[in-house]
C-alpha cells in the first residue's frame, strides 16, 4: 500500500509526496491486475509514463492495483501521505501478482505545525529528542517543521520561545490531520533536558522546581523555592513556563545531587548536566555532654546573595544524616528540640565529607492551650518569640497534642512572648523573662460586633475601611462592611483593640466585653492619638 498525495492520477488520497518508479518487464499481466502494497493508500504524481491507458493504477486501502493489459516498461511516480517521494524500479516475471513496497525505503516527511497568531510565531522553536540528542527547528511564516515520524507512530514536540507560553504536543501522528493547529499564548518559555554527568545520556527521571527563593525564611533554614512558573513534561523533555519571578530552577534525579541553575543564564533550548554526586555525613551532639542527639539538618546553597534550600535530613543519635550533594559551598543549619540552632558554612571538595555539629542547650516552655470555656485545644500551634518578635528556628513553633499540651523551645536568651493559634483564632500573648513551670494560653472565640468610628465632636468618620489591631495577640482584622447608619461589622475577640483609619491617620482604643456577641458601640478616633468611649 502506498500513501496518497497530490498527483492528478489517483491511486488513493494523500497529503505528502512519496514517489516510486516502477519498471515492468515484458510479461503478460492478467486483467485482474497486480497488487502494489505500500505503507498506506498510494497515488500517482507527475512525472509518470504509461505505455497503455489500461495501466493507470487503481487506488486500494493497502496501496494500489496496476490493471495492466499490455506489456512494456512502466514508470510511475507514487505519493503517500506522510512520506517523501520514492523511486523504485520493478521487474515483473510471468505469474507475478503482488509487489510488496512495505519496506524501509520510505522517508517520513516532517510533522507540520501551523502556529496562530502569526505575531507570536516568530519566536517559536520546535524542540524534540532524537536518540540522545535535542533537535530544534525555527518557525517561519507561521509554520514550523518537527521530526520525521512515520504515520501511526508517537511524536512529542515542545514549542517554546521568548514571547510565548510553552506548548507540548504529544500524540500519534495522523498524516491526514496535518498541519497540526497550535494556538499560542503570550509568555516566556524554554525547553530543557537533564543529562548524566558521567556519560551525557538523557535522564528520564529528572524533576524540576521553578521559582524564587523565599528570602524571609532564610534565618530559620527554610529558604525553600517559592513556586513561580510551571513545568510541563513528557518523558525526558521538559518545557518551562517562565514568570518574572522564575529566577531559579532546581533539577533533581535519583542518585544525583540537586542541581541549581539561574534561569537567566539558560538558553531557550538547554542541556542541563546534573552535578557530580558527593556525600556529606552530618551528626549532631550536645555541646555540654558531647552525647549524640536527634535533630534536623537543613542544607542550602548560596546563589549570589541568596540561599536556596536543597535538602532536609533527620539525624538520629549514633546515626549521621547522609545527604547527596555536589562539590561547592553550602550553609548548614542544625536544630533540635531543647537546643539553640547552629549555622555552619561548609565547602565540599571531595567525594565524602563528615561533619559533627555541637548544639547549645536552650530554654524550654511547657503548657497547654484551651478555649475560653476551658476546653483543651488539640492541634493548636504555639509560637515562641523574643520581645523583638524574632525566632531562631522551626523548633520555636510547637503543636499541641490531644490534651492541648505543648513543649516549645524558646529562642535566644529572653525575655520572650508566646502566643497560640487554632482555626484562625489566637490567644493573647504571654510575656515573661524567666520561663514559668507551666503556662495556659486561652484562645478566645470571636464575636460579631458593630462599631461606629467617631471624631471627638461625635461626627461619624467618613471611612471605607476600619482596621482593628491587637498587638498582644498578633491579630489584625480589616472591616469593610458598613451599614446605612455608619456601623462597621467585624469579627473580633473579647479584650483590648486599637481601631484605625489608616488613610486619615486616625487611631483609638476599643474595649470589648467577654460577652461580646452582637455588641454595638462607638470608638473615638484622634489624629495619631487615642481616646475612646
Amino acid at each position: 500500500m502506498i500513501w496518497s498525495g497530490m498527483g492528478r492520477m489517483a491511486c488513493g488520497w494523500g497529503w505528502l509526496a512519496v514517489a516510486a518508479l516502477v519498471l515492468v518487464s515484458p510479461a503478460a499481466v492478467a486483467a485482474t491486475g497486480i497488487r502494489v502494497m505500500g505503507p498506506g493508500p498510494l497515488s500517482v504524481a507527475e512525472p509518470s509514463a504509461f505505455p497503455h491507458h489500461g495501466c493507470r493504477p487503481v487506488p486500494t486501502r493497502e496501496g494500489c492495483t496496476l490493471p495492466c493489459t499490455t506489456v512494456g516498461p512502466l514508470r510511475l511516480t507514487l505519493v503517500a501521505p506522510g512520506y517523501e517521494p520514492r523511486t523504485v524500479e520493478l521487474a515483473l516475471a510471468p505469474g507475478v501478482s503482488e509487489i510488496d513496497l512495505r519496506d524501509g525505503g520510505w522517508t517520513p516527511t516532517p510533522v507540520v505545525f501551523a502556529l496562530d497568531p502569526p505575531e507570536l510565531a516568530a519566536s517559536v522553536q520546535a524542540v524534540w529528542i532524537e536518540g540522545d540528542d535535542l533537535q530544534t527547528a525555527a518557525a517561519a511564516d507561521g509554520v514550523v517543521l518537527g521530526p520525521r515520524v512515520k504515520p501511526g507512530e508517537h511524536v512529542t514536540v515542545a514549542l517554546v520561545g521568548s514571547a510565548v507560553a510553552p506548548v507540548v504536543v504529544s500524540r500519534q501522528r495522523a498524516a491526514d490531520g496535518e498541519p497540526v493547529a497550535v494556538q499560542l499564548e503570550s509568555g516566556s518559555s524554554l525547553a530543557m533536558v537533564c543529562r548524566d554527568p558521567w556519560n551525557g545520556s538523557l535522564l528520564s527521571g529528572c524533576a524540576v522546581e521553578l521559582g524564587q527563593p523565599a528570602e524571609g525564611l532564610t534565618k530559620v533554614g527554610s529558604a525553600t523555592l517559592l513556586p513561580h512558573g510551571r513545568v510541563l513534561s513528557s518523558g525526558p523533555l521538559l518545557a518551562l513556563e517562565l514568570e518574572d519571578r522564575s529566577t531559579v530552577l532546581i533539577a533533581r534525579a535519583p542518585e544525583f545531587p540537586p542541581t541549581v541553575r539561574e534561569v537567566a543564564e539558560l538558553p531557550t533550548v538547554a542541556d542541563v548536566t546534573l552535578e557530580v554526586p558527593g556525600e556529606v555525613a552530618i551528626a549532631l551532639s550536645d555541646e555540654t555532654t558531647g552525647l549524640p542527639i536527634a535533630g534536623v539538618v537543613r542544607i542550602a546553597k548560596v546563589l549570589r546573595e541568596e540561599e536556596v534550600l536543597l535538602a532536609t535530613a533527620r539525624s538520629e543519635p549514633g546515626a549521621a544524616s547522609e545527604v547527596v550533594l555536589a562539590p561547592g559551598r553550602y550553609v548548614v543549619r542544625a536544630d533540635a528540640p531543647g537546643f539553640r540552632p547552629t549555622t555552619r558554612e561548609i565547602t565540599i571538595a571531595k567525594p565524602r565529607t563528615s561533619l559533627d555539629i555541637p548544639l547549645q542547650r536552650a530554654a524550654r516552655l511547657q503548657g497547654r492551650v484551651v478555649s475560653d470555656q476551658g476546653r483543651p485545644l488539640a492541634g493548636a500551634h504555639v509560637l515562641a518569640l523574643t520581645t523583638g518578635l524574632a525566632l531562631e528556628s522551626l523548633q520555636n513553633v510547637a503543636q499541641t497534642d490531644e490534651n492541648g499540651q505543648f513543649d516549645v523551645t524558646l529562642p535566644g536568651d529572653g525575655p520572650w512572648r508566646v502566643v497560640a493559634w487554632v482555626e484562625g483564632e489566637s490567644s493573647d500573648a504571654v510575656a515573661f523573662a524567666v520561663p514559668p513551670q507551666d503556662v495556659t494560653l486561652i484562645v478566645r472565640t470571636r464575636c460579631t460586633v458593630f462599631v461606629l468610628p467617631l471624631f471627638p465632636d461625635g461626627t461619624p468618620v467618613p471611612a471605607q475601611v476600619l482596621a482593628f489591631l491587637q498587638p498582644q495577640g498578633f491579630r489584625a482584622v480589616v472591616a469593610t462592611e458598613r451599614s446605612a447608619d455608619g456601623y462597621f461589622r467585624a469579627a473580633l475577640a473579647p479584650g483590648s483593640w486599637m481601631a484605625a483609619v489608616e488613610e486619615l491617620g486616625l487611631v483609638g482604643p476599643l474595649q470589648l466585653p467577654e460577652a461580646c456577641e452582637g455588641w454595638r458601640g462607638t470608638v473615638v478616633l484622634l489624629q495619631g492619638r487615642s481616646g475612646a468611649r
